[in-house]
């Protein structure tokens, strides 16, 4: 699945660019992290073996997927509840630097929000609103100086809002 089909990758493989690997391997680590095999939803194209990743967003009429930006870099995550998603949100999202929006709501899923968050210094909108996501709001979040928008309801989060989001 990292290397997948040749058209994937058609140069030889010590000419392919690690970028690209790199979001393809955390595609995939979120694909399994969130029980990808059982989404309902992912008649989208989601996870081919005959396609880079820019690819894997086919539902074009809801926008529900993952899209790149004109230099073919993810830039955008959008998943909401036709996927019936599970599990966890995966600390290895946080490699993908140049992520201008990340929008995973009314998924199901659980567990804490990862600090690695804080490592999407590009991101312009989070919402993990409606999920089952529990613990603290990482302070980390006070690292996206470049985010317009935020909402994280309807989830079992506990403590204050940290200080450093009010400084953005």
């Amino acid at each position: 699945w990292t290397l997948c089909h040749p058209n994937c990758f058609p140069q030889l493989p010590h000419q392919i660019d690690s970028k690209k690997l790199l979001e393809r391997y955390v595609v995939v680590y979120f694909y399994y992290s969130t029980n990808g095999p059982s989404w309902q939803g992912d008649q989208y194209n989601v996870m081919s073996t005959t396609s880079d990743v820019c690819e894997w967003n086919a539902d074009t009429s809801n926008q529900q997927g993952v899209y790149c930006n004109s230099d073919g870099i993810i830039d955008r995550i959008i998943f909401g509840p036709d996927y019936s998603m599970d599990g966890t949100i995966p600390r290895a999202l946080g490699l993908l630097t140049h992520l201008t929006e990340l929008d995973m709501y009314d998924l199901g899923l659980t567990g804490s929000i990862p600090f690695e968050i804080g490592l999407l210094t590009e991101l312009e909108g989070l919402s993990l609103r409606e999920n089952q996501l529990t613990g603290t709001i990482p302070t980390e979040i006070g690292l996206l100086t470049e985010l317009e928008w935020l909402t994280l309801d309807y989830n079992q989060l506990t403590g204050s809002i940290p200080s450093e989001i009010g400084l953005l």
